[in-house]
């Protein structure tokens, strides 16, 4: 009866025991309908649906695994395999509940909640927890060791991809990742967040007083996103601040990254008001 189901487990083991990401070379593996990457030989595809769900599955494994992770930072496991169906709550392959209160590349904060088995939960407190020995010493012989495998898994590949992370409990989105939904609201403003060279935002747009006070604020997480130039400009003037040169960092930098164009207050105040798509 675990046959299957354990050989999945053993096939995803080994993405927990390095750390090497290897990203997608070719830039049309990324587009606004997912990225592919591989962690660890492992091939994984990660996509961002019209409803703000961020989703995770394998690629080329016979019993496809993924997880489903909303904008409120919880989500699902679940595992194509008839076998475990009497593990699942629902009956529906649901092996297994996420919650993500932070995932950003330095920093983790997340629980993987078995549910089948002991309904043993695990929490994960440091990014290195997604490489760590302990979870190979639980073993595959359980549904409840099985999940926390496949869940560390595809959170890793999750990382890998950088469509979408999550601050302070919500699900925000890498720009190319939603770039259909902000064209469509290109007249509003988001809030931005500036993590390992890339600009993610929040999927809820923000009204302009709130935008202008955000910048104004300065100091760490006081970006924000819009669509159009001009808006982005008219922003930041109306902070009373005076408003810097269109600037791009991405010649200054040899980390990988997306970098958009973007305007300063003058004096700087550790803001950034970002616009378009990356350069």
């Amino acid at each position: 009866m675990f046959k299957r189901f354990i050989a999945l487990f053993l096939s995803l083991t080994v993405l927990l025991t390095s750390s090497n990401v290897l990203f997608a070379n070719n830039k049309s593996a990324v587009n606004a309908n997912g990225k592919t990457v591989y962690v660890d030989g492992v091939e994984y595809f990660v996509s961002v649906d019209e409803e703000f769900n961020t989703i995770v599955e394998t690629v080329g494994i016979e019993n496809q695994a993924k997880l489903i992770l909303g904008k409120n930072g919880n989500g699902f496991i679940t595992v194509n395999n008839s076998d475990i169906k009497g593990y699942s709550i629902n009956n529906n392959d649901k092996i297994g509940e996420v919650k993500v209160n932070e995932l950003n590349g330095q920093n983790i904060d997340a629980k993987i909640k078995p549910l089948g088995g002991k309904n043993e939960s695990v929490h994960l407190k440091n990014i290195n927890d997604l490489n760590s020995a302990t979870f190979n010493e639980v073993g595959v012989q359980s549904v409840t060791a099985g999940t926390i495998i496949i869940g560390g898994s595809l959170l890793k590949a999750l990382l890998a991809a950088g469509l979408a992370i999550t601050v302070a409990g919500i699900t925000v989105y890498a720009v190319e990742s939603v770039i259909d939904q902000v064209r469509e609201n290109r007249q509003k403003f988001y809030k931005a967040y500036l993590r390992r060279n890339n600009v993610y935002i929040a999927p809820k747009p923000i009204p302009r007083t709130q935008a202008v006070t955000r910048v104004a604020s300065g100091g760490k997480d006081s970006d924000v996103y819009t669509y159009q130039q001009f808006r982005a400009r008219s922003l930041v003037e109306s902070t009373g601040y005076g408003v810097s040169q269109v600037e791009n960092h991405r010649r200054y930098r040899l980390q990988p990254g997306t970098f958009f164009d973007h305007y300063h207050p003058i004096p700087r105040n550790g803001s950034h008001v970002f616009f378009g798509t990356p350069k």
